[in-house]
């Protein structure tokens, strides 16, 4: 079992990302009664009282951090916050949030930040670059004609992103809204802005906000209607 969960992790790191932390909580505990019963062999009864000590110090960080972490958590269920004022303070970008979700005419919602799709309330296109091809926003490979295509066949109303409006790297979605944007296929509504924070838990903001552009896919916008029946070619394919 040891080197089953050994080569598994090793094949995440050669084909994936880096484990974080929390991808590892499967086998730290396993790894700790290892090196605790190594720990007590190796040193013998002399070493029992340390390593209690050690643990219960562990446990202690441990639950004081999350009891930390959890306090404005408790205010809010106990002192009955008002929610959107609540997550507006702890969720990068739900100040965006708000403004989707007073749009009438939003019914389908393409959104980059995977934290906000839970609070959107029309139905929503996770953008995903790794792990989807329907709308393509991989690095390097987005084309615009194509990106606008993808949109309308998966009835996109309206995107969430960002764009700085200076050059970009050529193949990105930020590339691609602009260029469509100076085409009239996308129409930016409206620019939200919202705290940067460093630490929700000790209330440590960033030195200057951010902002989320939404903008509203243009019906009338004739470029990209050439390969909508590509891609419904495409798309039948893959299904």
């Amino acid at each position: 079992m040891a080197v089953l969960v050994l080569a598994y992790y090793l094949l995440w790191m050669k084909f994936g990302g880096v484990p974080k932390v929390r991808h590892l909580l499967p086998v730290i505990p396993l790894l700790l009664i290892c090196l605790a019963v190594l720990g007590i062999k190796a040193g013998g009864t002399a070493m029992r009282a340390p390593m209690f000590l050690a643990t219960a110090l562990s446990l202690l960080i441990n639950f004081g951090a999350h009891a930390l972490f959890s306090l404005p958590y408790m205010k809010f269920h106990l002192a009955g916050q008002d929610r959107d004022a609540f997550l507006a303070d702890h969720l990068r970008g739900y100040p965006a949030v708000m403004a989707v979700n007073a749009l009438p005419d939003a019914t389908h919602v393409y959104v980059w930040d995977r934290q906000l799709q839970y609070h959107i309330r029309p139905p929503t296109f996770f953008a995903a670059p790794y792990t989807q091809k329907l709308i393509d926003s991989g690095a390097g490979t987005v084309e615009p004609e194509r990106f606008l295509a993808q949109l309308r066949a998966q009835k996109i109303s309206h995107l969430m992103e960002t764009v700085n409006f200076y050059p970009e790297t050529a193949g990105t979605v930020e590339a691609a809204i602009r260029m469509l944007a100076e085409r009239a296929c996308l129409s930016r509504i409206r620019t939200v802005p919202y705290p940067h924070f460093r630490s929700r838990t000790l209330r440590i903001h960033g030195a200057s906000p951010q902002s989320i552009d939404i903008w509203r896919l243009n019906a009338d916008c004739g470029l990209g209607n050439q390969r909508r029946g590509q891609i419904g070619k495409d798309l039948s394919v893959v299904q």
